[in-house]
C-alpha cells in the first residue's frame, strides 16, 4: 500500500517540477483595423506603440504594428512588456521590404540586456533567453515597416523550480518512510 503511494508522490512532485506553460498573444482581442492610443493592454502584455495607433491585421489575422495614422505606415517603435517572464519567445515578421530594418532587444526585470538581433526580412524569429520581461522592437526602417503575428512563449515561472523540487521530494520521501516505520512497529 506504501510503494504505490510513494511511487505516485514521486513522479507527480518529478513532473510538477519541470512543467511549464505555453502562452500566445492574441491581438485579435483589441478589434481590427486601426486601433487608437500610444498603449494596448492585453491579458499576457502591455504594448506601447512609438507612433499614436495600432493596426490589428496587416499582414494576417493576428498581427500588429505600430502605426502611424498621420503617415499612414507601420516603420515605428513597438515595446511589449510582459506581465510575467517568459522565455523561449518566437514571432513572425510579415510585410518586410527592402529599406526596412528592426533592431530588437530582449531585457529581463533589471532591464538588463539579454539577447540582441536584426531583422532584416520576413520570417519567424526565435529568442532561447529565460526571464524575457520585455522586448523593443526599434524600427529605423526607410520603407513602409513591418508587422509582428503569431508571438508564442513558455512562462518562465514554474510553480516548484527544480532545484527546489528536490529537497521537497527527499523530504516527503523520508516523512513517508517514518510513517511505515512507526506502522511496522505496531
Amino acid at each position: 500500500m506504501l510503494k504505490p503511494l510513494l511511487t505516485a508522490s514521486a513522479l507527480t512532485l518529478a513532473l510538477g517540477a519541470s512543467a511549464a506553460s505555453a502562452g500566445s498573444l492574441d491581438f485579435t482581442t483589441l478589434g481590427s483595423g486601426t486601433v487608437n492610443g500610444s498603449t494596448a493592454l492585453l491579458p499576457e502584455a502591455t504594448l506601447t506603440s512609438g507612433a499614436d495607433a495600432f493596426f490589428v491585421g496587416a499582414n494576417s489575422t493576428n498581427s500588429i504594428c505600430a502605426l502611424s495614422t498621420s503617415a499612414f505606415n507601420c516603420a515605428n517603435d513597438l515595446t511589449v512588456e510582459f506581465s510575467s517572464a517568459v522565455a523561449n519567445l518566437s514571432f513572425n515578421v510579415e510585410g518586410w521590404q527592402s529599406g526596412d530594418r528592426i533592431d530588437v532587444t530582449l531585457f529581463d526585470a533589471m532591464s538588463n540586456a539579454l539577447e540582441t538581433t536584426t531583422i532584416l526580412a520576413n520570417g519567424v524569429v526565435s529568442f532561447s533567453s529565460t526571464g524575457v520581461t520585455s522586448i523593443f522592437l526599434d524600427d529605423s526602417s526607410t520603407a513602409f515597416g513591418v508587422s509582428y503575428a503569431d508571438w508564442t512563449f513558455d512562462d518562465a515561472t514554474s510553480p516548484i523550480p527544480l532545484p527546489a523540487g528536490l529537497p521537497l521530494l527527499l523530504t516527503t520521501l523520508g516523512g513517508l518512510g517514518l510513517v511505515a516505520r512507526r506502522r511496522k512497529s505496531s
